[in-house]
């Protein structure tokens, strides 16, 4: 068993993917425009912030990968390119 870590950025895509579906559920059964565009609205901050995590998360990567790589070359690796 692996312990995860969930940051507050990906706590929050996932508030907003639900926020989504609920409004647009809403705008669904009243009828109702601005429910659904308030919903699309949600949707593009929904977005943004999950492009934002696969980013946050491919840094990290990136970082693991300098981390063992400057480990393995036991010599002077001062950047990553």
């Amino acid at each position: 068993m692996t312990d995860r870590q969930i940051s507050v950025g990906c706590a929050a895509a996932y508030l907003l993917w639900a926020a989504v579906v609920t409004l647009l559920g809403f705008a669904w059964l009243l009828d109702s425009d601005e429910l659904g565009r308030l919903g699309l609205a949600t949707s593009a901050a929904s977005a943004t912030a999950t492009i934002r995590q696969y980013f946050v998360a491919q840094n990290r990567l990136l970082r693991n990968a300098f981390e063992l790589g400057k480990d393995a070359a036991r010599g002077s690796v001062t950047r990553m390119h």
